[in-house]
């Protein structure tokens, strides 16, 4: 388990907190009573413990509340989440996760300006399902993406999707097709830092509370691999999320690993799976803020040899 400073990051989310009601110039109670009228239930109580300290978020609907928080307060998305982001860990070295980008994810925030989507966010994920074609080398071939959507305010006309993708010299790059539900707008993309980003017009605008489902798939070229590996990051809670990856049935994985980071910094590494399936899955019901992932190794499955 990694090991965090639980007081340090506390006291960093309740000073963002305190700080940000001062400059709105609101008391707890209006906070708690914008809240309300966005159909989030935190007490004035709970408010008051976050603020000074003397509690955290730890519950979904709180993670949920953080995210609303943020933009009633006029902070960027994620500025009280990341507080609760799990840091990277020594026991998934070797993948590709956001803390392995320049920090704090600034790659990835340069991709968003880009896109026009450069923080706040102004609409969540509650359903994710991520399907991953695997070719017969191993390598991820195209990513389809089922998301609903959720508005946290009215007009919410576009969404922003990112992939990472291994670091490459090749001035190739992703591509975004077959789209149901929206349009792709501009696109974004820095192989050399591993980040690949698409503005995906909603077919009509949300308003606030309004869901709407989209699809997209991502394409990577034969040059442009994404790895051994897929994860999705939750920087808040989602409903539901799922990750389904198929191999190549003529050349499946010998061994298949799946994983998730949670808030407190913890990986949950679950046995090598060692029997050549076509495919596998993993899925958490209310998850995030954290990582959910899958691994998998190529070659005979006779040839695997290594410990639990």
């Amino acid at each position: 388990m990694a090991v965090v400073d639980e007081t340090s990051g506390r006291s960093a989310f309740a000073d963002d907190l305190r700080q940000a009601v001062a400059n709105k110039g609101l008391s707890l109670h209006e906070v708690q009573a914008r809240l309300a009228e966005s159909r989030v239930t935190v007490s004035t109580a709970t408010l008051s413990y976050w603020a000074t300290g003397r509690s955290q978020p730890q519950r979904a609907e709180s993670f949920e509340a953080l995210a609303v928080l943020e933009r009633l307060l006029d902070l960027p998305a994620g500025r009280l989440v990341d507080h609760f982001v799990p840091p990277a860990n020594d026991a998934l070295a070797g993948l590709v996760t956001c803390a392995d980008l320049p920090s704090p994810c600034t790659v990835q925030a340069a991709v968003l300006a880009e896109l026009g989507c450069a923080p706040p966010l102004h609409a969540v994920e509650e359903v994710v399902h991520l399907a991953v074609d695997v070719d017969g080398s191993g390598a991820t071939r195209a990513i389809t993406a089922r998301r609903v959507i959720r508005a946290l305010r009215d007009g919410v006309r576009h969404v922003p999707v990112l992939a990472l993708v291994n670091p490459s010299d090749d001035d190739a790059r992703p591509s975004v097709a077959k789209v149901s539900g929206c349009t792709v707008g501009r696109t974004a993309c820095r192989p050399d830092e591993g980040v690949f980003g698409a503005e995906l017009l909603l077919d009509h605008p949300l308003g606030e509370g309004e869901r709407t489902v989209i699809e997209h798939e991502i394409v990577y070229p034969s040059q442009l691999s994404a790895g051994h590996y897929h994860e999705y990051h939750a920087r808040g809670r989602v409903n539901a999320a799922l990750v389904w990856v198929r191999f190549d049935p003529a050349h499946p994985p010998r061994a298949i690993q799946s994983y998730q980071r949670t808030i407190d910094g913890t990986v949950i590494l679950d046995g090598w799976l060692e029997d050549g399936s076509p495919s596998a899955h993993v899925f958490e019901h209310r998850f995030g803020p954290g990582t959910l992932g899958i691994r998998w190794e190529m070659g005979d499955v006779s040839e695997v040899d290594r410990d639990e």
